[in-house]
């Protein structure tokens, strides 16, 4: 399976993939969505 918007760069993130374009590691996305965050909160949306 290919994924066109998690990418994996040595040198970004520390090796960890990470949402391309943003540099926001997947780990923490996912973290913050079994916390309960949804995509739509306000606060984080600049």
């Amino acid at each position: 399976m290919k994924f066109e918007r998690i990418t994996v760069d040595p040198n970004v993130c520390t090796g960890k993939p990470y949402i391309r374009g943003l540099r926001f590691p997947v780990s923490r996305l996912l973290g913050l969505l079994a916390s309960g965050e949804s995509f739509r909160r306000p606060q984080a949306t600049p």
